[in-house]
């Protein structure tokens, strides 16, 4: 979900925009839920290495060889795996890292200021 912090794929921008809703709607489900017993994550994966472009003219173009910021199946788990037990509340895989800080860092401190101000039952 890199595309929803970065529009990558400047040719299709409702898979971009999608992908922008699920994280803005991700942090405000976070707080809406925080007292809650539900723990709310999200996971920003760069491109994995998947069979899912099998419709592309290069079904192989987000693999290693075509893509050097691509991921295996293995080396995305093993981001997920670690943000999981170091109980993160986004958890970012290979360059999905480096736009979670980067967003955290320009924009963290302003929602978390609009979520403290957030009380259930307000709305």
């Amino acid at each position: 979900m890199s595309s929803s912090f970065v529009p990558f794929s400047i040719v299709n921008p409702v898979y971009n925009g999608t992908k922008a809703w699920v994280h803005f709607w991700t942090m405000n489900l976070r707080t809406q839920l925080k007292d809650s017993k539900v723990k709310v994550v999200e996971i920003v994966p760069p491109t994995v290495a998947t069979d899912l472009h099998r419709d592309r003219s290069n079904p192989d173009d987000n693999k290693k060889e075509n893509n050097q910021s691509a991921l295996s199946v293995d080396e995305f788990m093993e981001f997920v795996t670690k943000g999981w037990e170091q109980d993160k509340e986004t958890i970012g895989a290979g360059m999905g890292v480096d736009l979670v800080e980067k967003w955290q860092d320009a924009f963290g401190e302003q929602y978390g200021k609009a979520a403290e101000s957030f009380k259930v039952g307000t709305l």
